[in-house]
C-alpha cells in the first residue's frame, strides 16, 4: 500500500486508506460514548453506520465464500 503523496496536509489525510474495525461496539467504546442519543446526533453517526455496512459485507464474504 503506497502513502498518499500532497503538500496540503488535509489533502493527504483524505487521501490515504482507511481502516474499519469489524465491531462497532469497540469502535463506540474507544470513543467513549455510552448512550445512544448523543451517538446518533453526532456527526460520528454517518461513519459509524458506513463502517456497519462494511464489516456486514466482509462478513458475509467470509462466512459465504463470496467474492466482491
Amino acid at each position: 500500500m503506497s502513502k498518499p503523496y500532497a503538500s496540503n496536509l488535509n489533502k493527504r489525510l483524505t487521501k490515504s486508506p482507511k481502516i474499519y474495525f469489524l465491531d462497532i461496539r469497540l469502535v463506540v467504546r474507544l470513543q467513549g460514548w455510552q448512550d445512544l442519543m448523543p451517538l446518533l446526533t453526532s456527526l460520528q453517526e454517518g461513519p459509524l453506520f458506513e463502517t456497519l455496512v462494511f464489516a456486514e459485507i466482509f462478513k458475509f464474504i467470509q462466512n459465504y465464500g463470496k467474492d466482491w
